[in-house]
C-alpha cells in the first residue's frame, strides 16, 4: 500500500510494518519510520532524553515539595492528563509531520503553538518533550512491541528513584549510601537538614504514584487495544489484530509476553492502588494494620 503508507517509510496491513532498512521511532509519538542501518545503537541516547528530564523533575518536585495531590493543583493536572493522552499526541504528531512536508504549510505558527501547549502539559503525563525530539530508531532489531513496552521504564523511574532517596535518607550512614551520594554531598546535606523532610518525601512519592498511575494504565492500554479489521463483505477479519503492532496477532505468540506484562501492570498499579483506597476508610483494615503493626 504504498499509496498510503508509504510518506511515512511504512507497509504492510494498515501500515504496521516498516519497509526494508528502516524501523520503528522510539520515545516519540510519530508515525514515520526511520532509517536504522545495522550496527545502530542508540540506547545511551534514549536513557539520556527519558530519564533525565525525569530526573530532573524529580529533583525539582523535592526541593520544592510540591504535591500533585494538593486541591491547588490536582484540578490542573487531571485537565492535563485528559487533553493529552497517547492517542491525542499521536493524532497532533501527525498533523504536525504532514504540516512539516507540505512546502506551504512548513512554517505554520498555529501547528508551532499547539506543540509547545502540548509539549507542556503531556508533562502531566510523564512524557517530556516527546513531540519535540527528532525520531530516531533504537536498533535495527527493536520491534514496534519492545517499543510501545519500554514506556513502562518511564512510568517505574521515578518511584524507584524516590524509593532510592528514601534509602538514602533512612540508612544515611550506611556505607554503600555514603558512597552513593558522595558526587551529590552538598545538595543531600542540604535537603537532609530541611524540616519535615518525611512529609517531603512523602509527597513527593504520592506525586510520582499519581502521574505514573496514569502512564501505566496508558502503556497498558496501548499493550492491550485490538484492531477490529473489517472485510469487504462487512464481517469482522479474523484473527484479530494488535491496534498499535496491526501486524501482530492479538494474543498470538508475538503478542502473549506482553499482553501478560500489560495485565499485571493494571493489576498491581492501577486496580490495586483503588482497591487499597477503597477499603483504607474501613475500621476493619484499620485493625488489621495495628495487628501487624503497619
Amino acid at each position: 500500500m504504498p499509496c498510503m503508507c508509504g510518506d511515512f517509510k511504512r507497509t504492510g496491513q494498515l501500515c504496521g510494518d516498516c519497509i526494508k532498512g528502516y524501523s520503528a521511532p522510539v520515545y516519540t509519538y510519530h508515525p514515520q519510520c526511520v532509517n536504522c542501518t545495522e550496527h545502530t545503537n542508540n540506547w545511551a541516547k534514549y536513557m539520556a532524553i527519558s530519564l533525565i528530564p525525569q530526573t530532573l523533575f524529580c529533583v525539582g518536585v523535592l526541593m520544592v515539595r510540591f504535591r500533585a495531590t494538593s486541591p491547588h493543583i490536582s484540578g490542573f493536572i487531571l485537565y492535563s492528563q485528559l487533553i493529552t493522552p497517547p492517542p491525542v499526541l499521536r493524532s497532533v504528531a501527525t498533523i504536525s509531520y504532514n504540516y512539516k512536508h507540505d512546502s506551504f504549510s512548513s512554517d505554520s505558527l498555529g501547528i508551532k503553538t499547539a506543540n509547545a501547549l502540548f509539549t507542556f502539559h503531556s508533562i502531566w503525563n510523564m512524557d517530556f518533550f516527546r513531540l519535540n525530539y527528532e525520531p530516531f530508531c533504537l536498533d535495527s532489531h527493536t520491534s514496534t512491541l519492545q517499543i510501545l513496552a519500554l514506556d513502562y521504564i518511564t512510568a517505574v523511574y521515578p518511584l524507584l528513584l524516590i524509593v532510592l532517596v528514601s534509602a538514602l535518607v533512612k540508612y544515611q550512614y550506611w556505607k554503600p549510601c555514603v558512597v552513593i551520594r558522595r558526587p551529590f554531598q552538598k545538595c543531600f546535606k542540604w535537603f537532609i537538614h530541611q524540616r519535615n523532610i518525611q512529609a517531603s518525601l512523602v509527597g513527593a512519592f504520592a506525586t510520582f504514584l499519581l502521574l505514573s498511575y496514569i502512564k501505566f494504565l496508558s502503556v497498558s492500554f496501548t499493550l492491550l487495544f485490538p484492531a477490529m479489521i473489517l472485510t469487504t463483505e462487512g464481517g469482522i477479519h479474523t484473527p484479530t489484530y494488535l491496534y498499535y503492532a496491526s501486524t501482530t496477532e492479538y494474543l498470538g505468540k508475538q503478542h502473549l509476553p506482553y499482553a501478560l506484562l500489560a495485565i499485571a501492570s493494571l493489576i498491581i498499579f492501577t486496580l490495586l492502588p483503588i482497591l487499597l483506597l477503597c477499603i483504607y476508610p474501613c475500621r476493619s483494615f484499620h485493625r488489621c494494620l495495628n495487628r501487624y503493626n503497619f
